[in-house]
């Protein structure tokens, strides 16, 4: 009797595997760079003309008010928050020079991950009909794409680790092959749990650096985002979008890997499989 006869009999295999996987990966990665493309697109142009017409309303309002000298920037300030809030939160200034910044393609890749994955922040929005119409088909086959990738992932994640259990126990004799199978599953848990926080805590202190936070905002960014919980009070914010991007796309395989390997073996551990 060994640990496979004893724990991991009745384990899921992946959905997808070897290259099935590999090529399903390649499309996934495929459907989001071209629908970033396509967001962009379809948003770039209009949030380039409201920049336009909100310099142009800004210069109105500035040439009929009677501000003083001081209030002028305190105004301009405001204005140019409120606009950066519907239309672009990452652009730290709006000047002519960057009005091509809005709605950039890096800022559509950052919205296609946080839209397919559902975390859905709410700091980046559709605002013509056509992005919201295209939205709606695009998440249609794009968030069960995603969600088959990641569950495969998750039960490759689940495999690993029980590999490494057995060889652990193979060389330390700890005698889990005795054992009962939710015994077994409980070891696989815990482990997995072990690496789940601190993977959490390294990318807390990770956001803490990137966006100016303290430790604990960083631990509630990476939390809600990991639960795709996404409340979008805290957001990335970095002009550098590939990187932001890249993060998320971390974050995003570590929650799904995760948590369908912590459901499978919940589910195996209350059935006493």
């Amino acid at each position: 009797k060994d640990m496979q006869s004893s724990g991991v009999k009745g384990r899921e295999m992946p959905l997808l595997r070897g290259w099935n996987l590999i090529i399903t990966i390649g499309i996934t990665v495929l459907y989001l760079l071209l629908g970033a493309a396509v967001f962009y697109a379809l948003e770039h142009p209009y949030a380039v003309d409201s920049r336009r017409q909100f310099q142009s309303d800004k210069n109105d309002l500035f040439a009929k008010a009677n501000f003083s000298d001081a209030q002028i920037p305190f105004v301009e300030e405001l204005m140019t928050k409120a606009a950066q809030e519907r239309y672009s939160p990452y652009v730290s200034a709006w000047s002519e020079e960057k009005s091509t910044e809005i709605w950039s393609y890096g800022e559509s890749l950052y919205f296609t991950l946080v839209t397919v994955s559902t975390v859905g922040f709410g700091d980046m929005t559709p605002q013509t009909g056509g992005g919201k119409a295209f939205l709606i088909i695009y998440t249609l086959f794009g968030i069960p794409l995603v969600i088959l990738v990641n569950l495969s992932l998750g039960a490759y994640v689940v495999a690993l680790l029980f590999l490494t259990v057995k060889k652990l126990n193979d060389r330390n004799k700890w005698g889990l092959e005795k054992r009962k199978s939710a015994s077994v599953e409980l070891v696989l848990l815990a482990l997995l749990l072990l690496i789940a926080l601190i993977l959490t805590l390294c990318f807390a202190g990770l956001m803490m650096a990137e966006n100016d936070w303290n430790y604990f905002d960083g631990l509630y960014f990476t939390w809600t985002t990991l639960t795709t919980i996404g409340f979008g009070d805290l957001t990335i914010e970095n002009n550098n979008y590939f990187s932001a991007s890249l993060c998320l796309i971390i974050l995003l395989v570590i929650s799904f890997a995760a948590g369908s390997a912590f459901i499978a073996m919940l589910n195996r551990i209350l059935h006493f499989e």
